[in-house]
């Protein structure tokens, strides 16, 4: 079966063909699943991959190989700091990923978040498919009354909003959020923001672009924020983190109306 970096990595590759508007993007987040990819598999591998202590020394062990692909492949800006970086010393990389752990970090600094989090992306998802297999599928368990509007695995805020038919009632329409960590999907009410909880219809607009017909910008009034949406009944091949990734002319509507994005993606849009 292919694996979810596999289907990332060929998502990318076709759309990159799609989406002219998203090429360059695109071909970083490529590069950046190629090394989340080999890094997964070391810590599948690893000998303790389960420890609830963070082992920063190992995760630290990435940072070198990491940073030489952003200078190669990355924005200017990250890439400048990639050189930057790349002079600290081991404690320095392990007190960023703390930091980011931790939630200690520099939080409005989307650039200086990226490194850590690229890092600790693939090791949470490992332990978050752990965790989902003991535990079971958690989309019918949670309490839809009062909903997470943050993830039930590693309390990170979404990335994405997902659309398809109820298995129950195919008339149905169900909305899954997806973590923008460890890609956690839970069920989520269609018509809640998941970032204030305002649930009154006409607070929560849905904007569109014509060249990206199955996605959308779902936005609140209320606090001003807005997720993308991937409408997997209008298209089953879509993959939803890169989809998102790629959607920039939606970035684009929503920010010309005042939107602040809920959070952003592994490349920092």
């Amino acid at each position: 079966m292919q694996d979810v970096w596999e289907r990332r990595i060929r998502r990318s590759e076709e759309l990159q063909r799609q989406w002219p508007f998203a090429q360059e993007v695109l071909r970083f987040f490529r590069a950046v699943t190629s090394f989340q990819q080999d890094t997964y598999r070391r810590v599948e591998s690893a000998a303790k991959p389960d420890s609830p202590k963070l082992d920063t020394r190992f995760l630290a062990s990435f940072f070198p190989s990491f940073l030489a692909l952003v200078e190669r492949h990355g924005p200017p800006d990250l890439s400048q700091l990639a050189q930057k970086f790349k002079d600290r010393e081991e404690a320095d990389w392990e007190k960023m990923l703390l930091g980011y752990w931790n939630r200690t970090g520099p939080g409005g600094d989307l650039s200086v978040q990226f490194f850590p989090k690229a890092i600790l992306q693939p090791y949470t998802m490992y332990r978050a498919k752990r965790w989902s297999a003991e535990v079971g599928a958690m989309g019918d368990a949670l309490d839809i009354a009062s909903p997470p509007s943050v993830c039930p695995f590693c309390s990170r805020a979404p990335v994405v909003s997902l659309l398809r038919h109820d298995e129950d009632k195919e008339s149905t329409i169900a909305r899954s959020l997806v973590c923008s960590l460890c890609a956690t999907a839970w069920s989520y009410p269609r018509i809640l923001c998941p970032s204030c909880k305002e649930n009154r219809p006409e607070k929560l607009p849905r904007y569109t672009a014509p060249e990206i017909a199955w996605m959308r910008i779902e936005a609140c009034e209320a606090c001003h924020h807005y997720v993308k949406a991937v409408d997997l009944r209008k298209n089953p091949d879509a993959t939803p983190e890169v989809d998102e990734i790629g959607a920039t002319p939606l970035d684009m509507i929503a920010r010309d109306r005042g939107y602040t994005k809920l959070e952003a993606n592994i490349v920092g849009v």
